[in-house]
């Protein structure tokens, strides 16, 4: 049998022993926070403010005008250049009687939508475009219809130059 002195019990115990213990504790707590999903528990995810799409972000709320008969979704442009034309496709999103979801064409998707309130759509802005609904197609008169609009990337058109409002003037 083998004895050991003071000197080296009173060592192991001594600092180094006391900040691995520290750390092994804090990699154990920063392992159970990043293990653990964020949020307050029973906190519901909101639905997001805008849906990127490349050149452009798309709201899920839109506005429907007086008698169905036009449409109004908030766009966030993305690119770097202004938009002067948009091309859409808008639907109306039901429900069969099996449940499963039909998509019906609303819109002229030849008609390009309508600016409002400004004249250019900058990079980065928020605008209103106005989208005209078919008579034909216009949405039942039962509740309120959802609605979903569908941009192609090769159907939003820039500026071929920018407005000067937006050209910042050298020193």
């Amino acid at each position: 049998m083998t004895t050991t002195d003071k000197s080296e019990c009173s060592a192991a115990s001594g600092p180094a022993s006391f900040f691995k213990r520290k750390v092994r504790i804090l990699l154990g707590v920063g392992m159970i926070l990043l293990l653990t999903p964020a949020g307050a528990p029973g906190q519901q995810e909101q639905a997001p403010e805008f849906i990127n799409w490349g050149l452009i972000s798309v709201s899920p709320k839109f506005t429907l005008g007086e008698k169905a008969r036009f449409i109004i979704f908030p766009i966030r442009n993305n690119a770097t250049r202004s938009i002067v034309a948009i091309y859409a496709w808008i639907f109306e999103v039901g429900e069969d009687e099996n449940g499963a979801a039909t998509f019906r064409l609303t819109n002229n998707p030849n008609a390009g939508g309508v600016l409002l309130k400004t004249k250019h759509h900058a990079p980065g802005a928020v605008a209103d475009w106005r989208f005209s609904l078919l008579a034909a197609n216009r949405p039942a008169g039962g509740g309120t219809p959802n609605f979903t609009l569908r941009v192609s990337q090769r159907a939003v058109f820039f500026a071929r130059m920018e407005p000067q409002a937006l050209v910042k003037s050298g020193p």
